[in-house]
């Protein structure tokens, strides 16, 4: 299982992949 490449998808997926997106901010 790899981490969801797209933002949006990963901000529901945050408990599992915690996206670069939230990282950044």
């Amino acid at each position: 299982v790899q981490p969801p490449s797209g933002g949006s998808t990963a901000c529901s997926t945050t408990v599992l992949w915690p996206s670069p997106t939230l990282i950044n901010r």
